[in-house]
């Protein structure tokens, strides 16, 4: 550590009176983790995964987001697809509707690639309505509509096509709420 002190590839610093080396770049640090066997790196991250798991209170900012991130990386798609959705409404009651929209993209996409046509409706409706929310937190109208409308037609509630059943719902909704 000394000699990549030296050398500039480490720094100095201190965190809560113990000594941390952090890189001095981002690319240092890149080269030197895809210097790790990929096996090695999946092994790491599951057991940081643990290891934060077990030493964070969950009331830590970002700790779902942080298991998450582990989790992926160690492929531990059952524990990261559950700290996926979890930091994805921890980030949308932030008002960091980016970083939850990510974490929705990422826990629907694992959730889809792992049970593919036996994924349950409900839970794939659910995962696109949180996608919509964060679409329309964004600004992004089109894309949270798209998505709701997915969401909806996964629960068996059918979107009206065209612009005379469109404006006959809009009507019966106004009516409703009057």
């Amino acid at each position: 550590i000394a000699r990549l002190i030296e050398l500039g590839f480490l720094g100095v610093d201190e965190q809560g009176g113990q000594p941390v080396h952090p890189f001095t770049h981002p690319l240092i640090q890149e080269v030197c983790y895809e210097g790790i066997l990929r096996a090695t790196r999946q092994d790491l991250h599951l057991r940081t995964a643990i290891a934060l798991e077990a030493d964070l209170p969950e009331a830590t900012p970002g700790y779902y987001g942080m298991l998450a991130y582990h989790f992926v990386r160690g492929n531990e798609l059952d524990s990261a697809e559950e700290c996926l959705f979890k930091a994805g409404d921890d980030a949308a009651r932030a008002a960091a509707s980016s970083e939850a929209l990510q974490f929705f993209q990422e826990a629907t996409r694992i959730y889809l690639e792992r049970h593919g046509d036996h994924a349950d409706p409900e839970k794939v409706a659910l995962l696109e309505a949180k996608v919509a929310l964060a679409h329309y937190h964004r600004g992004r109208q089109l894309e949270a509509i798209e998505h709701m409308n997915r969401s909806l037609v996964l629960r068996g509630i059918p979107i009206p096509k065209g612009r005379g059943p469109l404006l006959r719902r809009t009507a019966a909704g106004i009516a409703l709420v009057l």
